[in-house]
């Protein structure tokens, strides 16, 4: 089952991004309330902290972070509800997972994009939130690698030597991007996602700026799937233009506590009696949100 999930833009700011956990008990799927504070610091800016309050009943989530907007996820119908109680609206977006070949300037025939992502578990452990928890590390790159296109017909004509051309430009100005991830996460022993639709915006939300890492990390999550209670992973990004400049981005996240109490379904429901915005929202980290182009 593939889950995609890309980060979603505003025109008003957002004060955080956290982690859209579940929580399952042995035999039956509580409610789960949870408090914790991330921590993001993305390139040359001061790291920005924000505590987070996370609710989660069946396979929907709603987050809610003081000057932010409210974020509720459908997880079966992959939609996320972004609402601004100050002006009463909402906006709604189908999550579309970020594509590492838009950035390079060649035709998808005449590169080849590969993706490694390795989560493993450690023999360290830890009680974090009252729950028993394993370490496991995260290692990844992205690999370009430049493939000889297929050959063009024999042609003369005006249209042929276009496109060669084309290729000839587009072969010498190609940058590869450079993409890496590491770090740790701290996965409860117990606790499991309640549904296979949190994984990936787990992903997302315990590497910020993850991109090309999401589905593969998400993958490896579903495959442990314990909660993530504790965590710090950096990703480097370098983009594919000169002067060639890494972004480092940095998302540390901790559970502080756990509640099993009942949750109103209606917090988990779209305000439709609030009006409906074009603007998608993105959480990509506290306080550190671009405006629409």
């Amino acid at each position: 089952m593939t889950r995609n999930f890309s980060y979603f833009q505003s025109s008003f700011p957002i004060a955080a991004t956290v982690f859209l956990l579940g929580l399952a008990a042995a035999a039956a799927r509580a409610d789960v309330t949870l408090l914790g504070r991330q921590t993001v610091s993305a390139g040359r800016a001061a790291p920005v902290s924000a505590a987070v309050t996370l609710s989660y009943q069946g396979a929907n989530t709603r987050l809610e972070s003081l000057g932010a907007p409210t974020l509720i996820y459908d997880g079966k119908a992959n939609i996320l509800y972004g609402v601004n109680t100050a002006r009463r609206t909402y906006a709604i977006t189908v999550p579309v997972p970020p594509d590492p070949a838009d950035e390079i300037s060649l035709d998808p025939d005449e590169v080849k994009i590969e993706t490694t992502l390795d989560l493993h578990r450690t023999a360290l452990t830890r009680t974090l939130a009252g729950l028993a928890a394993h370490q496991y590390l995260v290692s990844g790159t992205v690999t370009f690698t430049r493939l000889r296109p297929a050959r063009l017909e024999a042609r003369n004509d005006q249209e042929a030597e276009q496109e060669r051309e084309g290729r000839r430009r587009r072969s010498a100005a190609f940058i590869a991007p450079v993409w890496t991830i590491r770090g740790e996460i701290w996965l409860a022993d117990a606790r499991k996602f309640p549904a296979k639709e949190n994984t990936l915006l787990a992903a997302q939300l315990v590497a910020v700026s993850a991109g090309p890492f999401q589905q593969p990390l998400a993958d490896a999550l579903d495959k442990y799937a314990g909660l993530p209670l504790l965590a710090q992973v950096v990703v480097t990004h370098v983009p594919a233009r000169l002067p060639p400049v890494p972004v480092v981005t940095v998302t540390s996240w901790t559970v502080r506590s756990v509640s099993e109490a009942p949750l109103a379904p209606k917090l988990f429901q779209a305000p439709l009696a609030y009006t409906l915005v074009a603007a998608p929202l993105t959480p990509y980290a506290p306080g550190l949100l671009t405006p629409l182009p």
